[in-house]
C-alpha cells in the first residue's frame, strides 16, 4: 500500500470512528432515564418507549365501562380518536415521560381522565391515561395481545404544560382540550 493510500485509509478510519462516537454520545443523551423514572415506568415500559413506532390518541369518558359503538381503550369508552402520530410525536412524549419532574406531583382524588396516549413499541404498547383536572395519570404496559402486564401511575409535577401541548396537538379541533390552561388547574 502506498503512503498516500495509507494516509487516506487512516483519515477515513478516523472520520468513521469520530462519527460513531458522536452518534453514541447523542444516543446516550437521548436515552438517559433517571433511576426514579425507570422504577416507575418499569423495564418493560422503558423498552416500549425506546422502540416506539407510533402513537394513537383517544378522548375517553372518565369512567371505565363498555364503549357504546366507539369501542374502548384501557377499559375506558372512546368518545373520539385523534389522527395517528408517528415516531416524532412518540419521541416528544417519551421526552416528557423521561423527565423526573413529570413524576413529582401530588396525587389528588378526582381522576376523571379524558385522554389516553397509546404508544406502540416492538413488544406491545404503553397506555398513558391522563386526567388534566388533577394531573394524575395511570400507565398500563401491555403485551403484544393488548393485555396489561404492568400497571402503575402517579401525578405529573407542577408543570403539566408539556403533556397538555401534546394533547392539544393531537386534538386541534377539540374545544375542551384547546380550552385547558397549561397550569394543570
Amino acid at each position: 500500500m502506498t503512503p498516500r493510500r495509507l494516509s487516506l485509509c487512516a483519515v477515513a478510519l478516523a472520520v468513521a470512528l469520530l462519527a460513531g462516537l458522536v452518534r453514541t454520545a447523542f444516543a446516550d443523551e437521548d436515552t438517559k432515564v433517571p433511576e426514579k423514572v425507570k422504577k416507575l415506568l418499569t423495564r418493560e415500559g422503558v423498552a416500549l418507549l425506546e422502540t416506539a413506532t407510533h402513537v394513537e390518541v383517544f378522548r375517553i369518558k372518565p369512567r371505565p365501562g363498555p364503549g357504546a359503538g366507539g369501542g374502548q381503550v384501557a377499559g375506558y369508552p372512546i368518545t373520539a380518536k385523534g389522527k395517528e402520530k408517528g415516531k416524532e410525536f412518540a419521541a416528544e412524549l417519551r421526552k416528557v415521560l423521561y423527565e423526573e419532574k413529570s413524576w413529582t406531583g401530588q396525587a389528588k382524588r378526582c381522576f376523571d381522565p379524558g385522554v389516553v396516549f397509546r404508544i406502540h413499541g416492538e413488544k406491545g404498547s404503553l397506555d398513558v391515561i391522563v386526567c388534566f383536572a388533577c394531573t394524575n395519570f395511570r400507565l398500563n404496559v401491555n403485551d403484544n395481545k393488548g393485555a396489561p402486564v404492568v400497571k402503575t401511575g402517579g401525578a405529573f409535577g407542577p408543570d403539566i404544560a408539556p403533556l397538555l401541548k401534546l394533547a392539544k396537538k393531537a386534538f386541534p379541533d377539540d374545544a375542551e382540550i384547546q380550552g385547558l390552561k397549561e397550569t394543570g388547574r
